[in-house]
């Protein structure tokens, strides 16, 4: 049997788990009135880069 987490690379996990603490960090940002504005945009603008490089390894 297969596990799923036999089915990503290093690099693929650890994009993951970057991209899932850059969105909570962004979550709770987002919640907090007074969270600076710039730092948000960017956690988003590091977070949305992640996620494209995630994106282009899982389409080799």
């Amino acid at each position: 049997m297969l596990r799923p987490s036999e089915i990503f690379t290093e690099q693929e996990k650890e994009l993951a788990r970057d991209i899932y603490y850059l969105a909570s960090q962004t979550y709770l940002d987002i919640l907090n009135p007074f969270a600076k504005v710039d730092v948000t945009r960017s956690r988003i603008i590091r977070w949305k880069d992640k996620l494209e490089k995630l994106l282009n390894l899982l389409e080799d």
